[in-house]
C-alpha cells in the first residue's frame, strides 16, 4: 500500500503525476486536486484524444528457500504491479508524405507518356543520330513498353507501401522484436541468450485477456496461470511476465503494436521498482533459456504475455497423472542435477483471485523421497519408483489431495550447476525449478 502525497489516503493502486512527480490516490490524482507545483504545464497539455495510458505489467517474484531437509523447500512468487503511467504522443502523419509521393508519380507518368506518345519533338535526323539503327515508330514503341514496365512496378511498390500488414505478420514482427531486445539486454550482462518457444500458450493467455475484457493472471473465474500451463501442455517450468498498452479517448494503431511491446519490455528491466524488480529478475535470470511470447490487442489496447521458461530435461517419458498417480522419466542435461520433488498446494478458483496483484503457486505441503529420509514440518510421500542414474531419472508416486479440493502442483528441483549466477538476486542461484505439473481436484 502507498499512501497519497496529498491526502495521505493508503491506496493499492497509486497514480504517479507527471509533473510534479508524487504518488496520489485515484481523487487526488488530478494537477488541480493536490495543488502540483507544476500546474502551468498540466493546464498547456496536449488534447485528451492524445492521452495513454500504460498499465505496467505483471512480475514474477521467485525467492527459493530449500535446503535437502526443510519444511518450505523453494518458493516462488510472481507479482503483478498496477503502476500507471500519463504520456502524451503527437499523431502521426503516415498519409501526408504518402499522397505527395503518389502525386508526384502521377505528375512524371503523365509527362513521360505524353511526351513520347505525342512525338514531341524529337526529329527524325535526331532519332538517326541518336539510334541510327532504330526508327522512330520503333522508339515510341520501345519507350510506350518500358513505360508500361515501369508503372506496373511502381504499382507494385506503393501496393506495398500502402498495403495494411496481416496479424500475423505484426504478431511476428512483435515476437522476433521482443526477444531481440530481451536478448541484447541479457547478453549486455554476460548472460546467455533466451531462444524462442512457441508453445501457443502464452498467445492463449494474451488473446484470452482481449477476449474476455480482463488483465492479470488471474482470469475471471480466479483459475491461475500454471494451470492453464499444465492444461495446454506445458513440460516444463515456466514464470508468467504480463504487460498491457492502453489507448484513453482514441484508437489504438496496429502498427504501433510491436513499439507499444519493446516499450513493456524496457520498463519491466529499467523502471520496475515498484514491483520490486520481479520482471527485472524473472526476465533477466539466467535458468530461463527459453520464452514463449504472446501478444494480442484490439481497438483500444495490447496485451503482451512473456512466458519465461526453464527446459533442462530431455522426456523419455512425458509427466501425466493417470489415477492421480504422477510419473515422467527422462534425462537432464550437463547444468543441472536431479535434488528432490515437491508439492504444493493452491487454493480451488475464486473469483476475488482476478483482483490480487501477484500469485504464486502456493505453499508446500509434500515432498517425495525414498528410504528412511524425510521432511520436517510437512508430510513425506513415499514413492512407487524411484530411478536416478547419471543425469536419468524415473519417478512415480500417488498425489495425496490432503488439503480437499484446489490445485497440486508438482515441482522437480535441480542443483545448479552450470556456474551461472543471477546478476540481481541471489537466491536464485543454488537451485532451479525443471517440472512445475498442476493438477486441479475440483470441489
Amino acid at each position: 500500500m502507498t499512501k497519497c502525497h496529498h491526502c495521505g489516503k493508503e491506496t493499492a493502486l497509486p497514480f504517479r503525476c507527471k509533473y510534479c512527480g508524487n504518488l496520489f490516490c485515484e481523487d487526488c490524482r488530478l494537477p488541480p486536486k493536490h495543488n502540483c507545483s507544476g500546474i502551468d504545464l498540466w493546464f498547456r497539455r496536449a488534447s485528451p484524444s492524445n492521452l495513454k495510458r500504460e498499465d505496467e505489467y505483471i512480475p514474477v517474484r521467485f525467492e527459493p528457500d530449500m535446503s535437502r531437509k526443510t519444511s518450505r523447500g523453494p518458493v516462488k512468487k510472481r507479482g503483478k504491479s498496477r503502476k500507471i503511467k500519463l504520456g502524451y504522443k503527437k499523431p502521426k502523419r503516415k498519409s501526408g508524405k504518402l499522397r505527395i509521393l503518389l502525386l508526384l508519380m502521377f505528375i512524371a507518368l503523365l509527362g513521360i507518356g505524353g511526351y513520347y506518345s505525342n512525338n514531341l519533338p524529337i526529329k527524325v535526323d535526331d532519332l538517326d543520330r541518336i539510334l541510327p539503327n532504330a526508327t522512330q515508330t520503333e522508339v515510341v514503341e520501345n519507350v510506350k513498353e518500358e513505360l508500361s514496365k515501369a508503372k506496373k512496378s511502381v504499382n507494385q511498390t506503393l501496393q506495398e507501401v500502402i498495403r495494411t500488414p496481416s496479424r500475423e505478420e505484426i504478431t511476428n514482427e512483435t515476437i522476433h522484436a521482443v526477444l531481440e531486445y530481451l536478448n541484447k539486454e541479457r547478453v549486455k550482462r554476460g548472460l546467455p541468450a533466451v531462444e524462442l518457444i512457441s508453445t501457443g500458450i502464452a498467445q492463449f493467455r494474451a488473446e484470452d485477456m482481449i477476449k474476455r475484457n480482463y488483465f492479470g493472471h488471474y482470469d475471471p473465474e480466479g483459475y491461475p496461470p500454471f494451470y492453464y500451463y499444465t492444461k495446454k501442455g506445458g513440460l516444463y517450468a515456466m514464470e508468467e511476465n504480463c504487460g498491457e498498452y492502453r489507448i484513453v479517448g482514441g484508437l489504438l494503431d496496429q502498427t504501433d503494436v510491436a513499439d507499444y511491446a519493446l516499450k513493456s519490455v524496457k520498463s519491466m528491466i529499467y523502471d520496475d521498482a515498484l514491483s520490486n524488480w520481479g520482471h527485472r529478475d524473472s526476465l533477466l535470470d539466467p535458468s530461463n533459456n527459453y520464452i514463449d511470447i504472446g501478444v494480442a490487442w484490439d481497438s483500444n489496447r495490447m496485451v503482451l504475455v512473456l512466458h519465461m521458461t526453464k527446459k533442462y530435461v530431455e522426456w523419455t517419458k512425458v509427466p501425466k497423472v493417470d489415477n492421480m498417480v504422477f510419473s515422467a522419466s527422462g534425462k537432464l542435461n550437463q547444468d543441472v542435477k536431479f535434488e528432490g520433488v515437491m508439492i504444493y498446494y493452491h487454493p480451488p478458483p475464486r473469483e476475488e483471485f482476478n483482483k490480487r496483484h501477484s500469485y504464486d503457486i502456493g505453499d508446500p505441503i509434500a515432498g517425495v523421497v525414498p528410504g528412511r529420509a524425510y521432511y520436517e514440518d510437512i508430510e513425506t510421500w513415499r514413492p512407487l519408483k524411484w530411478t536416478l542414474a547419471g543425469q536419468k531419472f524415473d519417478i512415480s508416486f500417488k498425489i495425496r489431495p490432503i488439503k480437499g479440493p484446489g490445485f497440486y502442483t508438482v515441482v522437480i528441483w535441480a542443483e545448479n550447476k552450470s556456474g551461472l549466477k543471477h546478476p540481481f538476486d541471489p537466491e536464485r542461484d543454488d537451485y532451479w525449478t525443471i517440472l512445475e505439473y498442476t493438477v486441479f481436484v475440483q470441489p
